[in-house]
């Protein structure tokens, strides 16, 4: 698996941007010929973070605790240090 981090804030701007659009009551934003009109991008924003919290292929959650089924091993140096008992 790859580092989520990006896709979220990313998606998080998306949302944020597409409120900004609806609440100023934009057409949406042009990309080429193509116009994304707010509701979209919320949607899209939406879309994305139901992908990381189980609606994806593997139906699991990317999210450690999240749902019933999440992943149990998690790789970073903090979680094999050991305990200072």
């Amino acid at each position: 698996m790859g580092n989520l981090q990006s896709p979220i804030a990313l998606s998080y701007l998306i949302l944020t941007y597409g409120r900004y659009l609806e609440r100023y009551n934009s057409t949406g934003v042009l990309c080429g010929e193509l116009l994304f009109p707010g509701s979209k991008l919320i949607d899209f924003a939406k879309s994305q973070v139901d992908y990381v919290l189980g609606d994806n292929p593997m139906n699991m959650s990317y999210m450690v605790g999240y749902g019933e089924k999440y992943p149990q091993r998690i790789h970073h140096r903090a979680s094999s240090m050991p305990s200072i008992e």
